[in-house]
């Protein structure tokens, strides 16, 4: 075992000692609030700080208003990032419907797009073989599939062929 990466007893002190002092700054404490509020992640509102990320999170376990502030700044990083998913969503359909479309891919690919598309559209229900048992709605969507991918039927009826072989032995 490496005990070279340990700091002394001294360093550990100090450290505990520079913590105290942080949870106690005033102006230390609000800025981190407001950091936090704002949705700056912890480790970057820390950073900015010249705290340890530790010391980061002592203070907020130890205050209400920190807790309080990490969780508004939470929503507003999780609002952001859903904005701009939505913001790309039409380029990312765009990507999927030129896959499906696009005759030079390989089928599994052309296929993969079409039941995204189909699954993200809210227009079709991906069948539950194991939970309906039926087989009309099963039939149905390789129907569907295979006029994506004109060698679907082929490899099925392969892969069909070559499972019950092996089921067999």
């Amino acid at each position: 075992m490496d005990f070279s990466d340990i700091p002394s007893p001294s360093a550990i002190v100090a450290r505990m000692a520079d913590q105290d002092a942080a949870t106690k700054n005033p102006e230390t404490l609000g800025a981190l609030r407001e950091l936090l509020r704002s949705g700056v992640p912890m480790a970057r509102a820390a950073n900015a700080l010249d705290l340890q990320l530790s010391t980061a999170w002592r203070i907020v376990v130890a205050d209400k208003e920190c807790q309080k502030a990490l969780t508004t700044g939470d929503e507003i990083r999780q609002r952001l990032a859903r904005e701009k998913l939505e913001s790309q969503a039409d380029e990312m359909l765009s990507v999927i419907v030129s896959l499906a479309r696009d005759s030079d891919e390989d089928g599994a690919v052309r296929l993969k797009a079409a039941e995204s598309i189909l699954d993200r559209s809210g227009l079709y229900d991906k069948p539950q073989v194991a939970k309906k048992g039926n087989v009309g709605e099963v039939a149905t969507a390789v129907i569907e599939l295979a006029s994506v991918d004109p060698t679907f039927h082929d490899r099925l009826q392969r892969i069909t062929v070559t499972s019950a072989t092996r089921s067999d032995d």
